[in-house]
């Protein structure tokens, strides 16, 4: 599940929810303007998911000791109130990530908070290249994921009888055709299995 759009009006979101078999997680990536007041209500409904796990990062613009700026603010104090509520834990290294064109100071303006419980298994590393004013930024999750086993069919086609093959499965789609089915993925499904039916 992906989604995008607007808080508070000027809050800037995108997120991406990702299924494992073990967990759910969802990726919450914010630009929250500066000289725009930080709305909680807004945090609060952006972070209302029923996912297990949530990794929130952006450009805050926001300064706090906790993420260690140089400087604080008092945005940067409701930030830190915010993400307390949320239980979502800080996990900046400290390195700086924004690098403005027209002066050598560097800050820290990017955020990345983890929920609690798996805040031990990330890892975030800011690369020292830079194709804008930003530094990338990459999020590493610790995670082991068990992949199903999937039983493979293994197919011969040397030995297919071709010309039965495309009568029967022929027949099989006419059948499904006058089935007067409209639902695309039920199309697909019948559609599927009918090659499947028709190379046994």
């Amino acid at each position: 599940m992906t989604s995008a759009g607007q808080y508070a009006g000027y809050i800037e979101v995108q997120a991406l929810e990702l299924f494992t078999p073990e967990c759910s997680l969802v990726f919450v990536n914010i630009y929250h303007p500066d000289k725009y007041p930080i709305n909680y209500d807004s945090f609060d409904e952006i972070c209302n998911t029923q996912a297990d796990h949530v990794i929130m990062l952006g450009d805050f613009n926001t300064k706090s000791p906790t993420w260690r700026s140089k400087d604080s603010g008092a945005n940067g104090q409701q930030v830190e109130d915010i993400l307390i509520d949320l239980r979502l834990t800080i996990i900046n290294s400290g390195q700086m990530t924004y690098i403005p064109r027209t002066t050598d100071t560097e800050s820290l303006l990017d955020l990345t908070a983890v929920s609690h419980e798996i805040s031990h298994i990330c890892k975030r590393r800011v690369l020292e290249s830079a194709m804008s004013d930003y530094r990338p930024i990459i999020i590493a999750l610790n995670m082991r994921i068990e992949v199903p086993d999937q039983s493979r069919r293994s197919w011969n086609f040397r030995k297919t009888h071709w010309t039965a093959f495309t009568s029967l499965f022929y027949d099989l789609c006419k059948n499904e055709s006058r089935n007067g089915t409209e639902c695309l993925e039920a199309i697909i499904l019948n559609f599927t299995k009918s090659i499947t039916k028709a190379t046994k």
